[in-house]
């Protein structure tokens, strides 16, 4: 597969799987579940934003609402999940190939390779150029419209990427919340077993995957993170309850933790847009509510 297309297969999946697989959330709303733009402000006064993305490049969601557009055009810093350079891309490309000698097909087994190479040939992939991916390397590929890949590899950015080039053409800091290296041990984690279950299950629900993500796009359009949130605890509904647990633990509130540790320094100094997945916003473990409990005022914007 040409470096490009492996770079682009990879960013689909570094920015798509926040919306895998939700913590469940015991009675009651979600915390914060209404909302993508919020005032943070700390104890001396000085004021940031946090700003929920939806890792797409769907024109709908790269227009800008004023208010979130005015938060960052006010923000001396930008801080994104992940930033990615040239470099980083080759590296999380080569980080999804199998280099010990096996090839997809053989981890997969004969029918479910033959269900998702039929599935790739829809993104104008072939079977031949998905045997050197390990099985996490198509998960965020087949959770995404074939549109929204094409868009991609016409060199479409997603919004979290269309605010960094808005951000460094208005000479603001760019910052980081994740390194490549710790995005890389999110999905090596994963055993061959636990990648496969997690491919099938996402095969499974194939045929539906246009119109969940049109669902998810009006929703947040709307700021309804709450029915996002609910969409996927849906949607995971017949997952293993203790491999669900661990891949929330994994994928989001250990990182909610971290990017809330990281990002206090920016928010301390003031005048910083947080802009991260939305799904890390809400609920008793999402990072506006460990900004509240660390003693930030946290009011909604938009």
């Amino acid at each position: 597969m040409a470096q490009r297309t492996q770079s682009r297969l990879l960013h689909l999946l570094i920015a798509g799987l926040w919306l895998l697989l939700p913590g469940p959330v015991s009675g009651g709303e979600l915390p914060y579940g209404q909302g993508l733009l919020w005032q943070v402000q700390a104890s001396d006064g000085r004021t940031s934003h946090v700003l929920g993305t939806f890792h797409t490049s769907d024109p709908r969601v790269l227009a800008l609402p004023a208010p979130v557009a005015e938060a960052l055009d006010q923000a001396e810093t930008l801080a994104l999940e992940i930033v990615l350079t040239p470099r980083d891309q080759q590296t999380l490309a080569l980080a999804a190939m199998l280099g010990d000698g096996r090839s997809l097909d053989q981890i997969l087994g004969p029918e479910l390779f033959a269900r998702s190479a039929a599935a790739a040939r829809t993104y104008g992939l072939g079977a031949g150029q998905l045997r050197r991916f390990k099985p996490w390397g198509l998960l965020s590929l087949f959770a995404m419209p074939p549109e929204e890949w094409q868009r991609q590899r016409r060199g479409a950015r997603a919004l979290d990427f269309h605010l960094q080039d808005r951000a460094l053409s208005q000479g603001k800091q760019v910052v980081a919340l994740e390194t490549v290296g710790e995005q890389i041990d999110l999905f090596d984690s994963f055993s061959d077993a636990e990648q496969v279950m997690l491919l099938e299950a996402t095969l499974d629900d194939y045929e539906r995957n246009a119109s969940h993500f049109e669902d998810m796009v009006a929703h947040y359009l709307g700021g309804d993170l709450a029915a996002i949130h609910g969409m996927m605890t849906e949607l995971a509904e017949g997952v293993d309850p203790a491999f669900q647990a661990r891949f929330v633990e994994r994928f989001n509130d250990r990182r909610n933790r971290a990017m809330v540790q990281r990002a206090e320094a920016l928010l301390r100094r003031g005048k910083a847009l947080i802009a991260v997945g939305a799904l890390h916003l809400p609920g008793p473990k999402g990072i506006l509510n460990l900004l509240a409990a660390r003693g930030y005022e946290v009011t909604r914007v938009y």
